[in-house]
């Protein structure tokens, strides 16, 4: 079932103003001008004002899109042209015109085509003998300063051909049938179909559809239009659809008790046609009917999806959720929301179903009504009338086989009696409640329940008004929602709330909700409030009528990746303005966001800095070596419960040095620093986490050691910090990241990655199995595992420096 909270919205976009919508755009540029017509023209006269042509169709032959025709005095239409047996006013060119002026006197013409997309506006329009006007799919609008003498049929398709989506907005005139799509079930409309109707227009009938329509229909009647009949079908729609009916329309209906089809003022979802989607009735403001109904008007009617009714305003003796008559065991449901307005009688189902002979007939569907506000002056039943007075009888054979659900709110005016006919009932009006028809009462609260109390019946004789009756609480505690019903002490039904994402990822992370197997009545309609953005998120779960709850959620920002950065002489190539620098690794200055920044001798912590959206990334370090000595640590990554050496590099020592002394500093919950191993520098050991080393004094470079460490078992998966501290000297720490395992550890032995990674993958790829790879196997992190992580990982070995113990081609942190 549709929410009512995004039907609302979408209704409020419908109904806001009357809309022309338009179809072709043709510029030009010269557009503007104004061609003249005159019955004292010349057809070879230029169309300005001192010399106009004589025939309409030589002044739109001369105009361009944007153009505007202005009609001097009266003209006659020239009935020479045609076309199919059609007067022609155009050519088929996809111009934009207005027509303007005197009078346009279209008498004598049988059929009328427009062929261009055409406002009349401040002119006079006579057909006196015209049977139809055609609009070929163009756009054509009657403004309300217009004056139609003559009363004719308009369709806004064609005859002949099939045509895309119309539009045709009519403000004046006095007219027979109004049509939004083609005279035959032929001529197909592919496209949506928009009538407009306001200002003064009157009409027998109005239909969105009429042929085949492959589309949406929209019906808006809006102004102090009076229309007898307005349906949203007429023959076959392939689509849904929408009839809106507002402002001040139908002022000649009375609705009352003496009245009740009010004056012969009917609005269908349907009609008699063919709709395969869903229906969707809104009935507003002071607009006035007899029947709003939101299915169809006849057994020769069928809706394939849901017929909707929203009464928001206005006054009608009668509104149907299912139809007037609807087909003997029809499949149909219904909703009925009434927010506003006054009815007589509201009915979910019908008020007959089948024929006379049918004496067992039934809607099969489901219906729910939601009564929240406005007045009901006489009865509500569930399902259906069972009047059939027609016919000379009253029926009983008329019910919905399926389940009704009738919501009543607070400020909903049930101004009827108790009695029997005059009630509030949640089956059909007939004597005995059918078999397959269930009825469930619901109450917004429990001063909705006190106040409505006494209104509800027993049904038309002796039946029942309802199988049960809730009043529902709903509470947030978390993420989890409780439902609970003061009518049954031991209902107790969940909802739980779960973000689909905790990160922000630059599309809309939106909640799903798991609810509970004995949870009751509807699920929760959901919208959100910034749900894209790093930040706290809304999502606001409702249930019209029932409740609304607000439930927030944190997106968390983004960390973005260490930049890919390098020195080249006293700049460092790579820099963007998302980045920004430190010396000390606390104080960032934001870069100029270009390569040719100069860097002075020193080490520096280079980073994308934090956004709106981004966290700052992990920093990379670069060095400067022109008159400095140095110590760095590199990055590894390993996993728990394993061995790992971090080496400890002298990249610079312009200074020259003939001992040092670096203490190593980490987190010996997790590490145990078990040994050092000398490399370029003989003699160096270690003294409780201390490294020394002493000899001549040299300008040499290189690795000084590798430094073993053990991970715990039990260690905490994360960044580990090795520092190092040395007294005069610049340092650059490193760390173990440990992790569930390493990018291009494919064979899974703890984090190393060499050759043997390699052939692993290649066995693995050649024989089309990857069940004995580790998870570091997806080198690059697209789900597969194929020849592509096999070129990244021997790239990376390629490029591996083992003086500094990393590579130029980076694997990614550790997933």
């Amino acid at each position: 079932m549709k929410k009512f909270l995004a039907t609302l919205l979408a209704v409020c976009m419908i109904v806001s103003s009357v809309v022309v919508f338009s179809t072709t755009t043709v510029a030009a540029e010269d557009a503007g001008n104004t061609i003249y017509v005159s019955a004292e023209g010349n057809d070879e006269n230029a169309g300005t004002e001192s010399a106009p042509v004589a025939t309409l169709n030589k002044a739109i032959a001369l105009a361009k899109s944007g153009d505007t025709i202005n009609v001097v005095g009266t003209i006659k239409f020239h009935t020479g042209e045609t076309e199919s047996g059609h007067s022609v006013v155009g050519s088929s060119n996809n111009k934009i015109l207005t027509i303007t002026g005197g009078t346009i006197d279209f008498t004598n013409i049988k059929h009328l085509s427009l062929k261009e997309d055409i406002t009349f506006d401040n002119i006079t329009l006579t057909f006196t003998a015209a049977k139809f006007l055609f609009a070929w799919g163009n756009d054509v609008t009657i403004n309300e300063n217009v004056t139609v003498n003559g009363k004719i049929n308009v369709y806004a398709g064609g005859y002949g051909s099939s045509t895309g989506g119309t539009n045709i907005t009519l403000l004046a005139g006095n007219y027979a049938s109004i049509y939004g799509a083609s005279h035959e079930a032929k001529y197909i409309i592919d496209g949506d179909t928009n009538v407009t109707l306001g200002g003064n227009v009157t009409a027998d009938a109005v239909y969105g559809g009429s042929s085949v329509v492959n589309g949406d229909t929209h019906v808006t009647v809006g102004g102090s239009a009076d229309i007898k009949a307005i349906c949203g079908a007429g023959g076959t729609v392939n689509g849904d659809t929408y009839v809106v009916v507002k402002d001040n329309a139908n002022p000649n209906s009375n609705p009352s008790n003496s009245s009740h089809n009010g004056g012969g003022y009917y609005i269908y979802g349907n009609g008699n046609g063919k709709v395969t989607g869903s229906t969707h009735v809104y009935f507003m403001d002071n607009a006035k009917a007899g029947y709003v109904v939101g299915g169809t008007s006849d057994t020769s009617g069928s809706v394939g999806g849901t017929a909707n009714v929203y009464i928001m305003g206005g006054t009608t003796y009668s509104v149907y959720g299912c139809g007037v008559s609807v087909a003997a065991d029809a499949s149909m449901s219904a909703n009925i929301i009434m927010t506003g307005g006054t009815a007589w009688q509201v009915f979910g189902g019908a008020e007959s179903t089948g024929t006379k002979e049918d004496t067992t007939s039934s809607i099969n569907g489901a219906i729910t009504i939601k009564l929240l506000g406005g007045t009901v002056k006489r009865r509500v039943f569930g399902g259906s009338y069972n009047e059939v007075s027609l016919w000379g009888s009253w029926s009983n054979s008329h019910y919905v086989n399926g389940k009704i659900t009738l919501i009543l709110g607070e400020n909903i005016d049930l101004a009827l009696n108790n009695d029997v006919d005059h009630g509030c009932s949640a089956h059909s009006r007939r004597n005995g409640v059918a078999s397959g028809e269930s009825g469930t009462i619901i109450y917004t609260s429990a001063t909705a329940k006190s106040n409505k109390s006494g209104k509800i019946s027993v049904g038309y004789a002796n039946g029942k008004t309802h199988e049960a009756a809730h009043v529902y609480s709903y509470v947030l505690n978390g993420n989890i929602i409780t439902q609970t019903c003061s009518e049954h002490g031991d209902h107790s039904a969940t909802a739980t709330i779960t973000p689909t994402s905790n990160t922000y990822n630059g599309s809309a992370i939106v909640v799903d909700v798991e609810y509970s197997e004995n949870w009751e009545y509807e699920e929760f309609n959901i919208s959100y409030v910034n749900n894209v953005n790093a930040g706290t998120a809304t999502a606001t779960l409702d249930i019209e009528g029932l409740t609304t709850i607000n439930c927030d959620y944190n997106i968390a920002k983004l960390t973005q990746k260490e930049p890919s950065v390098y020195v080249k002489g006293d700049r460092v190539i790579g820099l963007t303005s998302a980045m920004e620098y430190s010396t000390d690794g606390k104080n960032y200055t934001r870069t100029s966001g270009s390569d040719t920044m100069i860097f002075a001798n020193n080490k520096y912590y280079i980073r994308y800095a934090e956004t709106e959206n981004m966290s700052a990334s992990r920093p990379t370090m670069v060095y400067f070596y022109n008159a400095i000595t140095c110590f760095s640590a590199n990055r590894v990554n390993t996993v728990q419960g394993k061995t790992v050496d971090v080496i400890v590099h002298l990249p610079s020592n312009k200074v020259g040095l003939d001992s040092f002394n670096i203490s190593v500093g980490y987190d010996h919950t997790a590490l145990t620093l078990e040994g050092i191993t000398a490399v370029d520098f003989a003699g160096v050991e270690l003294n409780e986490d201390v490294i020394t080393w002493s000899g001549e004094e040299t300008t040499k470079t290189g690795v000084v050691a590798k430094l073993t460490f053990r991970v715990s078992a039990d260690a905490n998966l994360g960044n580990y910090e090795i520092s190092l501290t040395a007294n005069g000297f610049i340092t650059v720490h490193g760390a173990i990241n440990v992790a569930e395992f390493v990018n291009g550890d494919a064979n899974g032995d703890g984090g190393m990655i060499n050759v043997s990674d390699v052939i692993a993958l290649r066995g693995a790829v050649v024989n089309e199995s990857t069940d004995n790879l580790a998870s570091g196997a997806d080198v690059n992190g697209d789900g597969i595992v194929n020849c592509q992580d096999i070129i990244i990982i021997r790239k990376y070995l390629a490029n591996y420096n083992y003086t500094t113990g990393e590579s130029s081609v980076v694997l990614g942190a550790a997933q």
